[in-house]
């Protein structure tokens, strides 16, 4: 749908990459970024619209960061 890795394999490569930091000695950064609203656009506009959104903002990050950096797009639970 949106391209990008689901949780699962989030969920490997960080424990792949908290492995190596330990290994190596190096620092690691984890960044949460949320999208505000967002199941607002899925309830207005529909899940293609909410995957528009998505791929744009993996799109945005892919362009920010370095090459040797990943990211993932996680699901949210809702919250009553």
């Amino acid at each position: 749908m949106t391209g990008l890795s689901n949780r699962r394999f989030f969920e490997l490569a960080l424990a792949r990459e908290v492995d190596r930091v330990a290994r190596s000695g190096e620092s690691a950064l984890v960044l949460m970024v949320d999208i505000d609203h967002f199941k607002r656009v899925n309830d207005t506009w529909g899940h293609a619209a909410g995957d528009l959104v998505i791929q744009a903002v993996g799109q945005a990050l892919a362009d920010t960061v370095r090459p040797m950096d990943w990211w993932h797009a996680l699901e949210a639970k809702s919250s009553p």
